[in-house]
């Protein structure tokens, strides 16, 4: 075999043979990756149609207006700081025609007994003159009843200051202390006209001595024991216009034939509805023709008001808690008076006398007391002490401290007349 010098490797292959080799590859190879394409096609058409997700959605729900604010946090303003400047400036009083009264004084009470300012109706006898100081009264409220205290912004008031003859009384009281109490009262003694129609020892006119004898001796008690100054101004009757001015009225009746005139219960009646206070009371203590006339003396009272026994009042025996007992001094029962004397003095002697009862009745409207009835003649035992077969202690200390807590009741209770001006003299 010859060469020739343009031989080289490459001289030998065939390129009709490469061709037709690179075709063989090239189709085996396309139709191995259709046949993979086709197979992955078909296996993927057998799977289960999954359905596709819904679209995430958002609803609106619209609720009820709340009633409450909601808590909102602000920042609390500074107030700002400020220069008060106070001016003085001085004030001459317009005159009236209104009589000015000062404060009671030694000196003014010596030149009222020098020389005292009464004055007389033209009908007025010596016996009606009456002084004309009036007064004012707080409520108080003792250790049984201390929803009613007395607001103690009038503490640092000089209470004899304000005693200028425009009202009858006032107190103002510790409210964390009872007897911690200060004030003044001036008591008109209220009698019905009938009290002078009767006659003899026991009754009329006579009984009425004894009886200003007992009221100044409580007087005297309540300067003594208290810190209210008391004093008789003088003495009405019960269809006098003064009355509606005094806190505390008491009545002993000491005859079984005593009554009262139709302008007498009329008055007295629309004293009680205005807020005031009677402590009525059989003056012999345990005489049941004396009690009959007391009740029959509260029936016209009453009834002049239009108010029926049974429907708009009745007789109420008071608890041992009630306040009349407790606004001072302390009592379980009420002491004894004039009817334990009486009982054990008289029984079996043709007296209509009962044992003495260990109870005071009331009569109360909405809430108020209006008449304190008793039968155990105080008003006598303040005058004349006899307790009579010695199961009593001579000493009438309990009586008169009892009346001081009638007292103290009538001044402070709630719906008074005192308690009423109390109200408007404070606001």
């Amino acid at each position: 075999m010859s060469t020739s010098r343009f031989e080289c490797p490459s001289f030998s292959l065939t390129l009709g043979a490469l061709l037709r080799r690179g075709k063989v590859v090239v189709g085996s190879c396309a139709a191995a990756a259709v046949a993979a394409h086709v197979s992955l096609t078909v296996i993927r058409g057998l799977e289960p149609e999954q359905k596709a997700a819904k679209p995430l959605t958002t609803q609106f729900v619209k609720r009820q207006p709340r009633l409450t604010k909601p808590l909102e946090l602000k920042k609390l303003p500074r107030p700002k700081q400020r220069t008060v400047r106070r001016k003085m400036v001085a004030v001459r009083a317009r005159a009236t025609g209104r009589r000015v009264v000062r404060g009671v004084r030694p000196v003014d009470m010596v030149r009222t007994l020098a020389r005292p300012d009464v004055r007389f109706g033209r009908l007025a006898g010596l016996k009606s003159a009456r002084l004309e100081p009036q007064a004012l009264a707080g409520r108080i409220a003792g250790s049984r009843e201390d929803k009613h205290v007395v607001d103690m912004s009038l503490e640092m008031v000089d209470i004899e200051a304000l005693d200028t003859g425009e009202f009858h009384a006032m107190v103002i009281q510790d409210p964390t202390d009872r007897r911690k109490i200060k004030g003044f009262f001036h008591l008109l003694l209220a009698r019905p006209m009938s009290l002078s129609d009767f006659g003899g020892r026991g009754s009329g006119e006579s009984v009425w001595d004894d009886f200003k004898i007992a009221f100044r001796r409580l007087v005297e008690a309540m300067n003594t024991w208290t810190q209210i100054r008391v004093s008789v101004a003088g003495q009405i009757t019960f269809d006098d216009a003064e009355l509606f001015k005094v806190p505390w009225v008491m009545t002993p009746i000491p005859n079984r034939e005593m009554n009262v005139t139709p302008s007498e219960a009329a008055n007295m009646g629309q004293y009680l509805s205005a807020g005031g206070f009677q402590f009525l009371e059989n003056a012999w203590g345990c005489n049941l023709g004396v009690y009959v006339a007391c009740r029959r003396i509260i029936q016209d009272i009453m009834a002049s008001v239009r108010l029926v026994e049974g429907r708009d009042w009745s007789y109420e025996r008071l608890p041992k808690d009630h306040a009349v007992y407790h606004c001072y001094y302390d009592f379980d029962v009420p002491p004894y008076g004039e009817d334990f004397a009486n009982y054990h003095a008289r029984k079996g002697g043709g007296y209509d006398y009962v044992p003495p009862r260990d109870y005071l009745e009331g009569i109360s409207i909405d809430g108020r007391m209006w008449i304190l009835f008793g039968q155990k003649g105080y008003a006598i035992a303040w005058h004349d002490w006899r307790p009579g077969g010695g199961a009593v202690s001579d000493d009438a200390t309990r009586v008169l401290q009892f009346g001081i807590n009638t007292v103290i009741f009538a001044l402070t209770q709630e719906g008074s007349i005192t308690n009423r001006v109390m109200d408007s003299v404070r606001y």
